[in-house]
């Protein structure tokens, strides 16, 4: 029995250590090489989100203006929509860490985005 608790312990931690390195990274948006969002999960209790655009080069004919990213845990925490400003030629961006509960059984971290173009 002693044995069996010994050998259930160390896997929980091995698990617990696996979990907790392994990264997660998405491009979640993307329109030509300018115009992105991304959303990362570099460590089990943080977010990272980016978003770029660049309304100078179209793509299939629309000219991206702006975008934003928003991280939510429903009843707990919003940051609501953060918008880059207008891009006007430019490349502008912004970016957002977010931390998450370290309990199992809070809600779930939610991310979105939007994106602004002249054709929308």
């Amino acid at each position: 029995m002693h044995r069996l608790l010994r050998k259930s312990v160390l896997l929980v931690g091995v698990l617990v250590l696996i979990i907790s390195v392994v990264a997660f990274a998405e491009v979640v948006w993307q329109r030509g090489s300018l115009n992105y969002i991304t959303n990362e999960h570099p460590s089990i209790f943080h977010y990272e989100g980016y978003g770029q655009c660049n309304s100078s080069v179209p793509d299939a004919g629309e000219f991206f203006l702006r975008v934003a990213i928003r991280y939510r845990i429903d009843g707990v925490s919003d940051t609501g929509y953060l918008w880059t400003p207008n891009s006007a030629g430019n490349t502008v961006s912004v970016s957002k860490t977010f931390y998450d509960s370290l309990n199992p059984f809070a809600p779930v971290t939610e991310f979105y985005y939007d994106v602004e173009s002249t054709n929308k």
